[in-house]
């Protein structure tokens, strides 16, 4: 039986999706985080996760982690997969350098071994904005006067 790891050595440039992922998070925070749009294209995958999850560690150059100091969510939203189950993606920093993505169940049975694409988190996103608007009663309008 194969013993899982918390992390599996990778050391890779970001593809195009990846990097548009990253810019796309950054760009919907409920926050400004445009300060970190700089170190998007320095970005390089150094690790993903052992579980089996789509989930990556970042690093820029040979710059690791420093060994002391805390997470900080960047950007956490979520998404409706093709299979419609609810996943959630974060991306988040470590001393102020943009460290990684995470992604997890909300309600799912298992965790996305895939990270989401744009189209699917705008989709949810616009979704959850229709969702959120009052409704209009077809006849309001006749009963003005």
């Amino acid at each position: 039986m194969r013993e899982l790891s918390s992390e599996i050595p990778e050391s890779r440039e970001l593809n195009a999706d990846e990097r548009a992922l990253v810019r796309w998070l950054i760009e919907h925070t409920a926050h400004d985080a445009g300060s970190y749009l700089g170190q998007v294209d320095h970005l390089r995958v150094c690790s993903r996760c052992g579980c089996g999850c789509a989930s990556l560690n970042f690093s820029i150059g040979d710059q690791g982690w420093p060994v002391k100091g805390a997470m900080h969510v960047v950007s956490d939203q979520d998404w409706t997969g093709p299979d419609g189950h609810e996943y959630g993606i974060f991306l988040f920093d470590h001393a102020g350098t943009l460290a990684g993505i995470d992604v997890h169940s909300l309600a799912a049975p298992t965790v996305p071994d895939r990270l989401p694409t744009v189209a699917e988190l705008e989709r949810t996103l616009a979704i959850r904005e229709r969702a959120a608007q009052p409704a209009v009663a077809a006849d309001d309008a006749s009963h003005r006067r």
